[in-house]
């Protein structure tokens, strides 16, 4: 349970994960804010990134 006393997460076989994911497709997701929509590579460089602010001048194609 998380702080809200709500489900934090569920067990399940992998093969039935496998097929959950293949059925909906998870791999194509891309993020979204608003109406702007992010590429799933954007978004995983934003995720890891040490410096995000640099991660996101890159993707608008803007210099400090």
């Amino acid at each position: 349970m998380n702080d809200k006393g709500k489900r934090a997460f569920a067990v399940a076989p992998i093969a039935d994960f496998e097929r959950l994911v293949d059925a909906a497709d998870i791999r194509d997701i891309e993020a979204t804010a608003g109406d702007e929509v992010f590429p799933q590579e954007f978004v995983e460089k934003l995720l890891v990134a040490k410096n995000p602010l640099a991660v996101w001048r890159e993707y608008r194609g803007m210099t400090q």
